[in-house]
Parts: C-alpha cells; sequence; structure tokens
C-alpha cells in the first residue's frame, strides 16, 4: 500500500512538474504573440482590401514624398502621374502632382477643370501649408491640394472610387519643400 501510495504522489508531482512548464510555456508564447500584434507598421494603408506600403521617397521638381512602390509611375513635362490598377474593378486610385510655376489660381484652376465654384479650404501639416478643393463627389475621391513655394504652385491630385484618406493622409504628411 505504501508503494503504491509513493507511487501515486510521484505520478502527480509529475504530471504538477509537466503541466507547470506547459503553462509557463504557453505564457511566454502568448506574451511574444501580444508583442508582435501591439508593433504597427506605420506604412501600411489599405484601399479596398490592397494592402499598400508607404515605403518610396520620390521627388518631382523640387516637392519630395513617400508613395508606395506598387504604383506605377508615367513622368510627363508639367506633371507626373502614379496610378494603380486592380485585376476586377475599377482603378485603385490616381494620385498625381502638377507642377505650375508663375500661374494664379484661375489660371491653374482653368488648365485643371477645376470648377470655379469650389471652396479652397486652408489646411497644413506638419511640414506645409496647403489649399483642398473637394470636389464633393458621393461616388469617390476626387480632391486637389495646392501647395505654394515662391512663385511655384504644386497641386496634388487624389482619384479613386475608394476610400483612400489614409492614403492621402501618409502623403501629404510626407511631403517636403
Amino acid at each position: 500500500m505504501k508503494k503504491k501510495l509513493v507511487l501515486l504522489i510521484i505520478i502527480l508531482l509529475g504530471l504538477f512538474t509537466i503541466t507547470g512548464c506547459s503553462s509557463t510555456k504557453e505564457k511566454t508564447n502568448n506574451q511574444k504573440e501580444k508583442k508582435e500584434e501591439q508593433k504597427i507598421d506605420d506604412t501600411l494603408v489599405t484601399v479596398n482590401g490592397v494592402e499598400l506600403h508607404m515605403n518610396q521617397e520620390k521627388e518631382f521638381k523640387g516637392i519630395k514624398y513617400t508613395i508606395t512602390d506598387d504604383l506605377k509611375e508615367a513622368d510627363y513635362d508639367q506633371y507626373i502621374q502614379y496610378y494603380l490598377y486592380q485585376d476586377s474593378g475599377p482603378n485603385l486610385l490616381f494620385f498625381r502632382i502638377f507642377y505650375y510655376e508663375g500661374k494664379t489660381r484661375d489660371e491653374i484652376r482653368n488648365d485643371l477643370a477645376i470648377d470655379s465654384s469650389l471652396i479652397e479650404e486652408a489646411g497644413k501639416t506638419d511640414n506645409v501649408n496647403y489649399t483642398l478643393i473637394d470636389t464633393k463627389r458621393t461616388d469617390g475621391t476626387i480632391h486637389y491640394y495646392m501647395i505654394d513655394k515662391d512663385n511655384i504652385t504644386y497641386v496634388i491630385n487624389f482619384v479613386s472610387q475608394y476610400d483612400i484618406k489614409d492614403f492621402e493622409k501618409k502623403v501629404l504628411n510626407s511631403i517636403k519643400l
């Protein structure tokens, strides 16, 4: 009987030891997972389920900005265009930067076919002051941000049928003149 009791105690101690180690390992693994979840990728922007990483430094005629390297680029004399198509459905987004030197607001608005009744709203990031023209579209986004420096006006134009405000914010916050 004593042998059975001693054997039972040894078995129970063994079970407690194994369970205790396992519990400690589980806690350690859970803590690691929580730390990994807490790491936030501040370059990540999602547009219509497509993940874009804002990690590509670019420059166009004196304006510097950060975009995703997933975008295709087309460089013209007066502007540069970035775009991304989807496999199905409409284009994901267009992003353009126009360069105007020595032009008035009316001349710029006329060149870009911006309705004269649309109001310009002042705004700023940590790096630049801008004027926003929101076309108030219900079927997507068409925004124009005008940034002046000396005799130059840059117009940053965002176009999409999807919610791209996080993309816009990341680009605008990255702009440096």
